[in-house]
């Protein structure tokens, strides 16, 4: 039967089997694996066992669930997924490969938990314990009209396309906008926004009326300029 381990540091803390039913991952002692991290929610995950395929849900935790780096709601795992929950990790294993791992690994005796309440990591910790890659900045090439530069840097959480004095991105011309686009760098990535109803920006040739986020060598148009966005 498949078999649920929870390590820390190559460890192994405690494990379960997965039967019929799910089994739930968290800080609170009811659970059938605990984990004692402060943040860990009291029930912060659920696995279970379907027509043969194995399926993790995040219970609605304060700081997610993450599978091979990625946040997740609900996945099926395959073999060698990492699954990341606070700062310790499950392998999920099933039939002979669950036997090997119960006779390789001792299961060390978990400690009971002395917090009530979860601690919120912010996001620079928790892309440190994903181990996922680092935050990609985003850059505008100038690749018609023209700019004071050739490429602009998007490392502001707001940059402004337009003639005002504040503008990275500088519009020539006596009747140009103060602002004519805004690009807002967020934790999904960088969008961008019409600032002037009258002034019409395009992105890969499609006239915008809403906010959209931007993908890799996107082109936008905004009063005689034209922009190639870049992620790196």
């Amino acid at each position: 039967m498949a078999k649920v381990f929870l390590k820390f540091r190559d460890n192994t803390i405690s494990e379960a089997t997965l039967g019929q039913n799910a089994i739930t991952v968290g800080r609170d002692p009811g659970n059938d694996i605990q984990v004692d991290n402060p943040a860990v929610s009291g029930i912060h995950a659920r696995i279970w066992q379907e027509d043969g395929t194995i399926y993790i849900e995040d219970a609605e935790s304060t700081n997610g669930t993450y599978v091979n780096g990625e946040k997740i709601v609900k996945v099926a795992l395959n073999d060698k997924d990492e699954v990341l929950i606070g700062k310790h990790h499950l392998e999920v294993v099933s039939g002979d490969e669950a036997d090997k791992s119960d006779e390789e690994e001792e299961p060390l005796t978990p400690v009971t938990p002395s917090l009530d309440k979860t601690m919120v990591l912010d996001s620079k910790i928790r892309r440190e314990m994903t181990g996922g890659p680092r935050e990609q900045k985003g850059e505008f090439v100038v690749i018609g009209g023209q700019a004071e530069a050739d490429r602009y840097e998007l490392s502001d959480r707001v940059t402004t396309v337009g003639k005002s004095t504040g503008s990275l991105i500088k519009l020539k011309g006596f009747f140009a906008p103060k602002a004519a686009a805004l690009i807002n760098r967020t934790d999904k990535g960088y969008t961008i926004t019409p600032a002037d109803r009258k002034v019409p920006v395009k992105l890969n040739g499609a006239l915008m009326n809403a906010p959209q986020i931007m993908e890799d060598k996107d082109i936008v148009e905004v009063y005689g300029l034209t922009l190639q966005f870049h992620l790196r």
